[in-house]
């Protein structure tokens, strides 16, 4: 088994309304670009993020959301960005080779070799609820990850 001692959890890290076509600004704001290097992923986590390399994060006031998002409504739109955190970690005593996530962004991160102890992280696979996620009344989403072999 290619994945002994191969340790996985995911977690849903935030759910944020569907950006509109064109984002309009309301008071005071500021753009921040989705790609600034040097800024660990702890920054985002307070602050959000574009997710993805061409949407920069907008931080702006309540109106502003307020007028891109409409009204709060119960439950989720067609459009919503639910985002994700994980870890696979080799909790064993052999190297791991080739760990790879599955799921919805996953094609963000590469496959990676885990030593004992060593861990990846995965930060911020997204899915974007869809009408028939809406019109079910729930979103399925599936993440793992699989191991191409253990050394020996």
């Amino acid at each position: 088994d290619g994945g002994a001692g191969l340790v996985f959890d995911m977690e849903l890290r935030s759910i944020t309304p569907g950006r509109p076509p064109v984002w309009q600004n309301a008071g005071e704001f500021h753009v921040m670009p989705s790609g600034v290097e040097g800024w660990g992923v702890h920054t985002w986590k307070e602050i959000g993020q574009g997710y993805s390399a061409e949407a920069a994060q907008v931080i702006g006031t309540r109106e502003a959301q307020d007028l891109n998002y409409g009204p709060v409504i119960p439950g989720y739109k067609a459009g919503d960005i639910l985002a994700f955190t994980g870890r696979a970690r080799n909790d064993g005593s052999l190297p791991i080779t080739g760990v790879r996530l599955s799921g919805p962004g996953s094609g963000a991160f590469p496959a990676a070799d885990l030593g004992a102890g060593e861990e990846v992280l995965y930060f911020t696979p997204c899915y974007t609820v869809t009408e028939a996620d809406r019109a079910r009344g729930y979103a399925e989403v599936t993440y793992k990850v699989t191991a191409e072999a253990t050394a020996e």
